[in-house]
Formats: C-alpha cells, structure tokens, sequence
C-alpha cells in the first residue's frame, strides 16, 4: 500500500482538483491504495480525455464545414442582388400588417386606414365600429425606392364631405432598417400635431438584404440547436 499525496509538479503545481477528482475514483480510497489501482484509473482518465478530443475535434470540423458552405451561400446570395441607382435593392420588401384601432370616436359612418409611403397608397377595407375598437388584420407589401421615404399610418372616416383625417402617425424608414419585425402601438395625432386618443397597433418589417436576411435565419438555427 502506498499513501500517494497528487501535489505534482509541471512547471506549474499540478491541478488539486484532478487529482483529487482521480482519486475519488479509485475503488474503496481512503487516499491509502495500491499503487496499481491509481496507474489504473489514470489510464481510464487519459482513455476518456482522449475521446473526448476526438469528438471535439469532429465538432470543430463539422462548423468548419457548415461555415465554408454559410460563406459560400453568402456570396451567391450577394451575387444575385440587384441594386438600384441610389443603392437600394431593387427586391425590397416593405411589409405593414395592420392589426388594430383603439379609443375610435363614436361616429355612425365608414372607417379605414390609409398607408402612405414615397407615394405608393394602400387603404384596408372599410370597416363600421360598433364599439370602440376594431381588428383590421390586413397586410400591405410595397417597396422602398429611395431608402428615406417615411412610413405615414391615418385612420380616415368618410363623411359627407368626403374622407377625413382622424389621426394620423409617421414612422421613420431608419427605425426599421435593422430588418427585424418591429411591433408599433402608434398614438395618432391631428393635423395640428396634438395627440388624440386614438392608438393604431401595426407590425412593419421593410426586408432590404437577403444576405442580411439569411444572417439572421442562420444565427437563428444556430441558437436553437
């Protein structure tokens, strides 16, 4: 029997923590055992490092490759995009899904709401509010031509004297160009600027890129492995 004390040195003092982590795995130690039985479980420890490195290694070459193919995917990708002369991507996507109304003021008349963007003009379908909020759900998809066109949202009312503005809210094409699907509840103001009670809830994602688009989906893949 021999009483081993794993204070080793390397260079450096050897790991305690190992060590004692070996010998916790010789059979019944009490620090005191053969010295066979500890060459032994040093063994078995260097087997299971080993194995471990191996497929460790395999990992590493595994992301390597799906990288190499990620890259490669990238420039296609960029490749095929197509720009127009002041740099914006000619497949473009602004996507504004109009959810809802709240607080609409209590008027027996025909309600929609108006989308206006670098003059392209969308108008959801008319609608009667018999309470005081309503649930659009319709989706526009338009373009960006420029890259600095704001994004105007208006609650509209027909009348006899034609449509009326309500309320009416702006959205700066720089708060979305991150290409994340953003969720606005938009409170809508008169032509004077004041606030109303009026609230206006929209999804808006303007898709510029696709190799930025692609980023996203492939990190997205990556986290939920």
């Amino acid at each position: 029997m021999y009483k081993i004390r794993c204070n080793f040195q390397s260079g450096t003092p050897y790991n305690e923590d190992i060590a004692s982590q070996l010998l916790e795995r010789v059979p019944n130690s009490s620090y005191s055992f053969p010295l066979s039985s500890f060459i032994e479980v040093l063994i078995e420890a260097e087997d299971i490092l080993k194995e471990k490195m191996v497929r460790s290694n395999s990992l590493i070459d595994e992301y390597e490759n799906q990288k190499q193919l990620f890259q490669q995917k990238l420039r296609s990708i960029k490749t095929n995009e197509s720009y127009n002369p002041l740099g914006v991507n000619l497949e473009n996507n602004l996507s504004i899904e109009i959810t809802e109304v709240l607080n609409i003021p209590k008027i027996d008349t025909h309600f929609f709401v108006l989308v206006n963007c670098g003059g392209q003009r969308f108008k959801s379908q008319r609608f009667q509010c018999i309470g005081t909020s309503h649930r659009v759900n319709e989706i526009y998809n338009g373009k960006i031509e420029h890259g600095t066109e704001n994004i105007y949202l208006s609650l509209m009312a027909l009348t006899p004297q034609g449509e009326e503005v309500l309320g009416q809210q702006m959205i700066p094409i720089g708060e979305i160009s991150d290409q994340l699907k953003h969720d606005f509840s938009l409170v809508l103001l008169r032509e004077n600027g004041s606030e109303t009670p009026m609230r206006l809830n929209v999804y808006v994602q303007w898709i510029h890129s696709k190799v930025h688009e692609q980023l996203f989906t492939e990190i997205k893949i990556f986290k939920e492995r």
